[in-house]
């Protein structure tokens, strides 16, 4: 009877191991971090993006005269400039995928008008 309770015991013991391994062992989602070099810009002027991922094998960026795929050490850290903004609202996406998941991060530049002057 008592060996029978050890090798329950050892087996309780190897299945907490083995299922403390294996969460520990997940692989984690990406993160993305997406910034510009100035929120508000003059209308007709460019603007710099700039990233930084972790955990992401390929991102996707989108938006205005954007749209480019990143894959691989591209997809871990870049830049784009954008072409001359003349909407008021402009929305920059960067969509990151991996094997723990996904995520994503977007952006707004104003492109403000030149003031009149009278």
């Amino acid at each position: 009877m008592g060996s029978q309770v050890s090798v329950v015991r050892v087996w309780a013991v190897l299945g907490i191991l083995f299922s403390s391994l294996a969460w520990s062992q997940s692989t984690p989602a990406p993160t993305v971090t997406l910034t510009t070099s100035a929120s508000s810009i003059a209308a007709g002027k460019t603007a710099r993006l700039s990233w930084t991922s972790t955990n992401a094998s390929r991102c996707v960026g989108s938006g205005p005269g954007w749209s480019q795929t990143y894959e691989g050490t591209a997809a871990a850290r870049g830049s784009f400039t954008t072409a001359a903004l003349n909407d008021r609202s402009n929305v920059f996406v960067l969509s990151c995928t991996g094997p723990g998941g996904a995520a994503s991060q977007s952006l707004t530049i104003l492109a403000l008008p030149k003031p009149d002057v009278t």
